[in-house]
């Protein structure tokens, strides 16, 4: 669009020059100059063309003088700017050699931009080459070239970044968090400064310094606001509990009820919040915090917890407190195993069984099948439904387990990841089908069964048909071939005994190692 009006202009302006001088031709008479007496006549179209020419002459004459004057300037600058051009061409080259992780292409650009630029003019060619000293080991080099970068204030965050990478390498771990607090303060939304001063205070477990600044971070727009609220509520529970660790129970309650705000699913805050209030002897505030996270989120913690209060060892309260859960919570599997333990310890045996059967049907997992062995040996004490049940454990599913965002496996909450050491979100869950949380959790399950299993006994056929379970044979029981034929030898009865006491305690066993 420029072009079209810059050609339309061209072309008017030469139309009014060539309407200018037919004008000029067309007008009747003459100019008289006179001039040392002597009279001049000249048309005007002449004197206007003669006028023009000797502009246009004396143009010439001041370019060229002109010409001749800067002409060594131009030169120079000639050849400068094609040092520069040079120079930037192998600076970006050499960039893009770093970033493909050429290091010889990467190193052989640092020298030559630094031969052609001024470093102190363009301060990235102090950055390629600190990268091109450091893939030299020439680590010394390197930490002067950043340190040159940080006088330059465009270069600051980068020079601040690259010396607490450094300082991370040689592991000196106080000038490294020095160089992330001097970026942060420079510039308050930078991930990885605050990401390092949270590590920091993470390591030291200073939950409120971590507090307040996950609470900057959110206000500086670093972080996502779900996010840091989660994280938030991570760092409020861990507050919590190490204030109730030291009967501070006040202040862990509104830490841990602070953190429910931010996350109404936390188990653990729910969980520390309701002992702060137990041990404060305010049993029904614990209760009402119990049944709101059951509602929500279900965990054998918060059942155990829960049944606890006010019933001592009463096994019918207690049975009476689950089925209170049950209701709050309905057709859920915890809601089912929790209610038939009771039953079990109630001695109510075919509830439990009712309910151990239904929580089956909706999961199959390993401790429902021992939940099953435990009521089938109180009730009956049959040794065939008992075995039944375990080898149905030993092919179901794992249970529930804390699982962190990175994917590594706790027993226990914990508000730092125990693999990277980062603060981290747990969950309770099961793992997904196929996932690396599961095949590690059956790694370590398919081991200790192995154990369990090598250590099965062997049931003798005598008095009821368990089946063959191709078991090795347990040496503490009686060697029944070893006895003659008119040997009465150990009496069947007190031989199922035996063997259902090793079954019991490889059960127990079993269940520790899960």
């Amino acid at each position: 669009m420029l072009r079209i009006f810059r050609l339309l202009f061209f072309s008017m302006m030469l139309f009014f020059m060539a309407y200018g001088f037919i004008w000029l031709a067309s007008i009747p008479g003459e100019i008289s100059i006179i001039w040392h007496n002597h009279l001049y006549q000249i048309r005007p179209v002449i004197i206007t063309s003669i006028f023009i020419a000797t502009l246009l002459i004396l143009g010439i004459i001041f370019s060229s003088v002109k010409f001749f004057l800067y002409s060594p300037f131009l030169i120079t600058r000639f050849f400068r700017k094609h040092k520069n051009t040079k120079g930037y061409q192998a600076l970006y080259t050499g960039l893009i050699a770093l970033e493909a992780e050429n290091k010889i292409l990467a190193c052989k650009m640092a020298y030559k931009a630094s031969q052609l630029l001024n470093a102190e003019k363009e301060p990235m060619v102090y950055f390629l080459e600190s990268q091109a000293d450091i893939i030299q080991q020439k680590y010394t080099e390197a930490h002067k070239k950043f340190e040159l970068m940080l006088k330059i204030p465009m270069m600051k965050e980068l020079a601040l970044r690259k010396l607490y990478v450094e300082s991370c390498r040689i592991n000196n771990k106080t000038s490294a968090i020095l160089y992330a607090k001097e970026a942060a303060d420079s510039c308050p939304s930078l991930p990885w400064s605050m990401e390092a001063i949270l590590q920091d205070y993470c390591d030291k477990k200073q939950w409120s310094h971590v507090i307040d600044l996950l609470e900057k971070q959110k206000t500086a727009q670093a972080i996502d606001a779900r996010e840091a609220n989660s994280r938030k509520a991570v760092a409020l529970t861990a507050k919590a509990m190490e204030r109730l660790a030291v009967n501070d129970t006040l202040s862990s309650y509104n830490h841990a009820m602070e953190a429910l705000r931010l996350d109404k699913g936390s188990i653990m805050a729910s969980l520390v919040a309701a002992q702060a209030m137990i041990l404060r002897e305010k049993n029904s505030k614990a209760e009402d915090i119990l049944e709101k996270i059951w509602a929500i989120n279900p965990h054998p913690e918060v059942a155990s917890l829960y049944i606890s209060i006010h019933t001592g060892k009463d096994p019918d309260i207690r049975l009476s407190k689950a089925k209170k859960l049950e209701n709050i919570h309905k057709g859920h599997v915890e809601s089912l195993i929790t209610t038939a333990r009771a039953a079990l310890e109630a001695g109510q045996f075919e509830t439990a069984v009712i309910k151990a059967t239904a929580a089956m049907k909706t999961s199959s997992r390993k401790s429902i099948y021992l939940l099953l062995a435990s009521i089938e040996k109180a009730r009956s004490g049959h040794l065939d439904q008992i075995h039944h049940w375990t080898q149905k454990a030993l092919d179901g599913i794992p249970d529930p387990i804390w699982i962190a965002e990175d994917g590594s496996l706790s027993k226990e909450w914990l508000p730092l990841s125990p693999v990277t050491g980062k603060l981290c979100i747990f969950q309770w869950k099961m793992p997904v089908e196929d996932s690396q949380e599961l095949l590690q959790l059956r790694n370590i399950v398919t081991e200790k069964t192995k154990i369990f299993s090598e250590n099965l006994p062997f049931i003798p056929k005598y008095g009821f048909t368990p089946g063959e379970y191709n078991r090795k044979v347990d040496h503490s029981l009686p060697n029944f071939s070893s006895y003659q034929p008119d040997d009465p030898g150990v009496d069947s009865h007190e031989a199922i005994k035996q063997a259902g006491n090793v079954i019991e305690d490889n059960v127990k066993r079993f269940t520790r190692f899960l």
